[in-house]
C-alpha cells in the first residue's frame, strides 16, 4: 500500500509544481496499468487506489483548467 502512495506523490508532486515526473515514476506506473490490463482483472486492487486515481484525475484535470492551457493539452 505504501508503494502506490510514494508512487501517487512521486508523480502528482511534480506535476502540481508544474513540472514533468520523473520518468522512473511513470514507468513503474505505466507497467501496473499493464499488469492489470494484460491479467484482465482488477484482483487484488483496493478500492483506495481508485480513489487515489480519481484524485490525481481531478489536481490533473484542475490545474489545466486554472492554467489556462487548452483542453486537447489535458483533457
Amino acid at each position: 500500500m505504501s508503494e502506490i502512495l510514494d508512487l501517487v506523490r512521486n508523480v502528482t508532486s511534480p506535476l502540481l509544481a508544474g513540472h514533468v515526473p520523473p520518468v522512473e515514476a511513470l514507468k513503474l506506473l505505466v507497467s501496473k496499468i499493464l499488469n492489470v490490463v494484460r491479467s484482465k482483472s482488477a484482483e487484488g486492487l483496493s478500492a483506495l487506489s481508485f480513489e487515489l486515481e480519481a484524485l490525481v484525475l481531478i489536481i490533473h484535470t484542475s490545474y489545466g483548467a486554472l492554467s489556462g492551457l487548452p483542453f486537447s493539452s489535458y483533457g
